[in-house]
């Protein structure tokens, strides 16, 4: 608890400030054994203690949401200071002051109020949650249990700043695919639902009989006018139904087993799956964590349910005495790489370090991968803007032939 405080020191001169104690009996004592005199002992509001030195509530500053990257920043911080020698609590401290939005600051001021009242950073982290995932978690109850906590914490900040490279990199290379057909929809849908109903009376003024195509474009105008607004409301509701049944255990294992079942999204889904388990489980054997224990933070890890089951199962193997390659050998769900080198890795006792060289590989050809299909997507993309826009422009050329014509 937090307590604001008012005393008279031994010297006379009267302060003033916020300290902290289980208690107010136990921070009055406190006081009284320094030589003070309490003057006023009141307790404070727990989150007025979190936002105090933050903006005002309705501030603009408190648009900006939390993301992976304060959760890396800040871990990357701590593991700093750590080896600086501060203890766990200034690093807490000083990691919340030098946050980059209010938001993320409350965070770690949250975990910090928890560590202090007597709580480990890894409970900590597992009761907040979101931005701090199991994985992060269980690196920092392995530091706990090793005294190493700079160093667990080095290893979960590159584990998150890998992740967050590999989502750049497939947001970068779709961006500009997506943007171009998006402009060429719009543009194409603007023509045939603004531009050409006003034109209609002109093109059929002549008494010409317009082109198959052109009468076509006018067809679409007029059902896009009848129904074109259940087009998004369709859109949304396929998208809540979608997150619904990805909702529930099921659906989701469902849809995840789906995707890895599609051509393409079926090669990024294994490389990238693999490269995250590689690396993973890599990161918390190297950690000290028992193999059956990594595992199963591990399960938590993988984002595709599909592949977490199989990680699932062959921790149950392991723990019934089986090898860890052959389960995931008859998983089908990651590159077969991964159970091959887990084989070598566990013949000759470097198991950590082969996984290491797996991620390594696996990272490389995602990122190939990626930058192919990007190169593949982008004629792909402007294929089809050029054929929309196209093609409402030449059935409107037709129609002006054919009046032409008649003239």
């Amino acid at each position: 608890m937090h307590f604001r405080y008012t005393v008279k020191t031994a010297q006379g001169r009267l302060e003033k400030g916020v300290a902290e104690a289980g208690s107010a009996p136990a921070l009055a004592q406190s006081f009284r054994a320094a030589g003070s005199l309490v003057i006023k002992l009141e307790p404070l509001d727990e989150r007025a203690v979190l936002r105090d030195g933050l903006p005002p509530r309705f501030h603009p500053a408190w648009l900006a949401g939390v993301r992976d990257i304060d959760a890396e920043t800040g871990l990357r911080q701590m593991a700093s200071m750590l080896r600086s020698g501060l203890s766990v609590l200034s690093a807490l401290r000083m990691v919340g002051e030098q946050a980059r939005c209010p938001r993320a600051s409350v965070i770690w001021r949250r975990v910090e109020q928890m560590v202090a009242n007597g709580g480990t950073l890894s409970d900590a982290f597992r009761t907040i949650g979101a931005p701090f995932s199991d994985y992060v978690a269980e690196l920092a109850a392995t530091g706990e249990q090793s005294g190493n906590m700079d160093v667990v914490l080095e290893r979960a900040a590159r584990h998150l700043e890998g992740l967050r490279e590999v989502r750049a990199t497939v947001i970068n290379a779709l961006l500009y695919p997506m943007l171009a057909i998006a402009a060429a929809l719009g543009v194409a849908v603007y023509l045939v639902v603004a531009v050409l109903p006003k034109l209609e009376t002109f093109l059929t003024a002549g008494g010409a009989q317009l082109p198959d195509l052109t009468m076509l474009l006018l067809e679409l105008a007029a059902w896009l006018h009848a129904y074109g607004l259940w087009i998004p409301v369709g859109f949304v509701a396929l998208v809540v139904l979608v997150r619904c049944i990805r909702a529930t255990r099921a659906g989701r294992l469902a849809t995840d087993t789906l995707l890895l079942r599609i051509p393409v999204v079926r090669g990024i889904l294994l490389l990238s799956g693999t490269s995250i388990a590689a690396r993973g489980l890599a990161m918390l054997i190297e950690s000290g964590i028992a193999l059956p224990e990594a595992l199963r933070a591990l399960s938590r890890l993988l984002s595709n349910k599909r592949q977490a089951q199989t990680i699932d199962r062959a921790r149950n193997a392991v723990l019934r005495g089986e090898f860890l390659s052959e389960t995931l050998a008859r998983g089908n769900t990651f590159k077969p790489m991964l159970s091959r080198m887990c084989a070598v890795g566990e013949a000759s006792g470097m198991l950590a370090h082969t996984l290491e060289e797996v991620a390594a590989f696996h990272e490389r050809a995602l990122l190939v991968s990626i930058r192919r299909l990007s190169v593949l997507i982008e004629p792909v993309a402007v294929g089809i803007a050029a054929f929309l826009v196209g093609f409402v422009y030449i059935a409107f050329f037709l129609a002006l032939f054919s009046i032409a014509d008649l003239a």
